[in-house]
């Protein structure tokens, strides 16, 4: 997708410029999950993008609401997309932080290869020196994108 496309389609997106990358965001829900979109333009052309939604809430409640809502997501990109070319369910237990101290681990990721791009979702506890997040994360690349 081209700039204009973009501004066509999403003219409320709010601007920010970084080295002559044009970065656009706005913020809203996925699963009831409170995060926000980044656009990332290069020379008038759609780079990259992604969906970003993190909480510092670690309790076991929170960890299981942004486990079943990646699940749903995952199975949504199933119906569109089809099976993920590699996903992986690394540990879908909590582990509190404050009784068990850890480093953070991931939790479930889905990856896909399209001839249009390649996408990735993905449920990760963060964690080390006593801070912690939960970070759902979705992140669209051009197809052959080598860092998935």
């Amino acid at each position: 997708m081209d700039f204009v496309e973009f501004s066509t389609n999403f003219p409320e997106i709010i601007k920010k410029e970084t080295n002559n990358n044009k970065q656009y965001g706005y913020k809203t829900q996925i699963e009831k999950m409170d995060g926000g979109w980044s656009y990332n333009f290069k020379e008038g052309k759609l780079k990259w993008f992604m969906y970003n939604s993190y909480s510092d809430d670690i309790t076991q409640e929170n960890f299981d609401k942004y486990l079943l809502a990646t699940q749903k997501v995952i199975e949504k990109y199933k119906l569109k997309y089809g099976e993920p070319k590699k996903i992986t369910s690394e540990n879908k237990k909590f582990k509190d932080p404050y009784v068990e101290r850890h480093w953070g681990y991931d939790v479930i990721t889905a990856i896909w290869e399209t001839e249009e791009m390649d996408f990735k979702i993905e449920f990760t506890f963060m964690g080390g020196k006593g801070e912690y997040n939960f970070l759902f994360k979705m992140e669209f690349q051009k197809h052959g994108y080598e860092y998935f």
